[in-house]
């Protein structure tokens, strides 16, 4: 059970890892601004997150970076494809989306979207997709 528990999870926070490398390849480039503001973001935000929501220090939220960068590495899927998946996952896991990991998805993707520069046409498009998206209920 335990596991299983576990592995919920981590299919969790890699959805989310989906979610951010969807946002910074929205231009079909990923900067290394950006693979750097994944990681002190996932270290500000996720892992204070999941430490007060699971009462642990599993860091299992690391594995948002981990799927980043293995999203990176391989390219084998395009920012609409991961914004698709990501979205899919979020209709089908509701209950997983309450309003505070709901806040901190936005702000953590409109923090990302600005760590090179400034936030570009493509980004904004695909937040203010995101904010709709997060509003629905399934």
């Amino acid at each position: 059970m335990l596991a299983s528990h576990q592995n919920k999870r981590l299919e969790f926070y890699e959805h989310i890892g989906i979610l951010y490398y969807a946002i910074a390849s929205s231009d079909n480039t990923v900067r290394t601004e950006e693979l750097t503001a994944v990681k002190n973001l996932v270290e500000k935000y996720w892992l204070p997150f999941e430490a007060e929501i699971h009462e642990s220090n599993s860091k299992e939220s690391v594995y948002i970076l981990d799927t980043f960068k293995k999203l990176q590495t391989s390219k084998v899927w395009n920012s609409d494809d991961c914004y698709t998946r990501f979205i899919n996952y979020k209709e089908q896991h509701v209950t997983l989306f309450t309003n505070s990991v709901r806040a901190l998805l936005l702000k953590t993707a409109s923090k990302i979207a600005v760590s090179f520069a400034s936030t570009n046409k493509s980004e904004l498009i695909l937040l203010a997709k995101l904010s709709i998206d997060l509003k629905k209920e399934s």
